[in-house]
């Protein structure tokens, strides 16, 4: 889990530290969040904050990640749009479902 605020991740949990390769407990925290998604797939997570800004709930989605060394994988992710130190943002619940 992560939370994202104007595109930088101002909060990440353990488990997605070690999911993207970054050091625990804060390596994502501060860089932007489109550096860990595939190029391939940053039209289509565009898309996604604009879909999640609009509801309350959304299905969950496909995505190609990238970890800190570059390598890929394929998420599954849900998310919802909320409010962070008085800053719009998204919370992001993705899972590493390479092996799936």
């Amino acid at each position: 889990m992560f939370i994202h605020t104007g595109g930088t991740i101002r909060y990440a949990n353990t488990a997605a530290n070690r999911m993207f390769g970054t050091p625990v407990p804060d390596g994502l925290v501060g860089r932007k969040a489109d550096d860990f998604v595939h190029p391939d797939d940053l039209e289509l997570v565009a898309r996604r904050r604009k879909e999640l800004s609009e509801v309350d709930t959304a299905p969950p989605v496909n995505i190609r990640r990238l970890r800190s060394d570059g390598t890929s994988f394929l998420s599954r992710g849900a998310g919802c749009a909320i409010t962070w130190d008085e800053e719009d943002g998204y919370l992001a619940v993705v899972r590493d479902i390479t092996d799936e």
